[in-house]
């Protein structure tokens, strides 16, 4: 598996996803809608943060109109708010204004009323849907609704109905749970979260014979350009030297001037066989990243893992920072594990600084 591909596995694509195509024009065709949380739990600095998303998620790659894109969009807190549907607006500019114009509420989470709208109403022939094209719905919640229950009933419902369900937490408390029963399966391709300044950061260094800084966190700040940076790392073989992609790290990419935030927890991912060229050096310089304030998961690749190397580089406990794979083709089946022992509850810290080394 290429080192690209790997990174893939960490970072959601939020349109690497099932959109027709016309044979005619390739043009993606798809009826998007968002149901966003507006509730008291969410905040008003949080929702904020989610109408800056959803204004920029088409980007400005793909097109907006009555044969491309068409974009709906729900707001619910006690109530269901039906701020426009799909067939609304047949620009960019005319939507991202659409989506400025929402308010904030606050109230209760009745995240099974908003759901039941979208599958009943909003993807409905009188609301703009098309029958031949993907029907994609983006959940974007703290996931924690007042009705559990019934919020995973109308999220099967909404699925056995052909709807692609997404779910995308928001804030520094997030109910991983509810969130991975609202999306589809596999919940790793279909529970995400944000990238940008406000939201999750990713840097990626690589180490052989030497470290090389592949990209800072302040580089990459959406999904596209972040994948496209990670297409472009080429292998380069050589030794394992692993103390000078932790010393890398911890002395150089988790700084201000790189994108590191006051207040934002760092994450350190470490995808290595475990045997260093310089074992005492390697332990030396996971010691200085932890006392740094840096969380270290430690992945260990391939059937012969020097798993005391591995164990000396993570945080602890190791059950909750070590990931085995035997090898690199497997790594995408342990990702889930891996995905629920990341630090989404980030003790009133609603920002993630990561590294993947």
């Amino acid at each position: 598996m290429e080192f690209g591909n790997i990174v893939r596995v960490f970072i959601f694509v939020l349109f690497a996803l099932n959109v027709a195509k016309t044979e005619l024009d390739c043009r993606i065709q798809a009826d998007i809608f968002f149901l966003l949380d507006n509730s008291g739990s969410i905040g008003k600095g949080n929702f904020r943060n989610i109408i800056k998303f959803v204004k920029s998620f088409p980007g400005n790659e793909l097109k907006i109109g009555p044969n491309d894109i068409r974009i709906g969009v729900m707001s619910y807190h006690t109530f269901v708010h039906s701020e426009f549907g799909l067939d609304e607006f047949e620009d960019l500019e005319s939507f991202r204004a659409g989506v400025r114009r929402i308010k904030y509420h606050g109230g209760s989470t009745r995240t099974y009323l908003a759901i039941r709208q979208m599958y009943r109403r909003g993807f409905s022939t009188e609301n703009g849907a098309r029958s031949s094209v993907a029907k994609i719905c983006f959940v974007v919640t703290d996931g924690y609704s007042n009705h559990k229950y019934k919020t995973l009933l109308a999220a099967d419902t909404a699925k056995k109905r052909g709807v692609i369900m997404f779910s995308i937490g928001v804030g520094h408390n997030v109910n991983m749970e509810e969130l991975r029963g609202i999306a589809n399966k596999p919940t790793q391709d279909y529970v995400s979260f944000p990238i940008g300044r406000d939201a999750y950061q990713f840097g990626i260094a690589a180490f052989s014979n030497d470290a090389y800084l592949e990209f800072n966190l302040n580089t990459n700040l959406n999904s596209r350009s972040l994948l496209a940076a990670t297409d472009g790392i080429s292998y380069r073989g050589g030794g394992t030297n692993t103390d000078d992609g932790l010393r890398l790290a911890h002395k150089s990419m988790f700084k201000s001037t790189n994108g590191d935030r006051t207040g934002a927890p760092n994450i350190l991912v470490v995808i290595t066989d475990g045997h260093a060229g310089d074992h005492s050096a390697t332990v030396k310089e996971a010691k200085m990243a932890r006392d740094a304030g840096i969380k270290l998961f430690a992945v260990g690749v391939a059937s012969n893992v020097d798993w005391g190397e591995i164990r000396q580089i993570a945080s602890d406990p190791d059950d909750d920072h070590v990931v085995a794979v035997s090898s690199f083709s497997k790594l995408k089946e342990k990702i889930e594990t891996f995905t629920k022992k990341t630090p989404i509850k980030t003790e009133g810290k609603d920002k993630l600084s990561s590294r993947l080394s």
